[in-house]
């Protein structure tokens, strides 16, 4: 009985310090992507974080934006490369254009 709520406790502890790790890297990353472009070509308050997730090497998190223009009629998606505490940008970059 004890191991079981061992684990239970585990279980819980790691999910919400998942949770805080990933809602910081992904304002991290909006920021990002909105200071690569320029906020003029875009739709103000445009930029969207889609997710984030540690790298299998564990030294860098990667996140995908989506930057929507024209009103949303249009959507541009970005990855971030960021360290693996989402303090520093390493790149920036366009993976898909509508």
């Amino acid at each position: 009985m004890k191991s079981i709520i061992l684990m239970m406790g585990i279980t819980f502890i790691s999910n919400a310090i998942a949770g805080d790790f990933s809602s910081s890297c992904l304002y991290k990353a909006e920021t990002a992507v909105a200071e690569f472009v320029g906020k003029n070509n875009y739709d103000k308050n445009g930029f969207t974080a889609l997710e984030c997730a540690l790298a299998l090497n564990k030294a860098v998190v990667i996140c995908d934006v989506s930057a929507s223009k024209g009103d949303g009629a249009a959507n541009d998606s970005y990855r971030v490369i960021l360290n693996n505490t989402c303090s520093e940008v390493y790149r920036v970059e366009l993976t898909g254009e509508e």
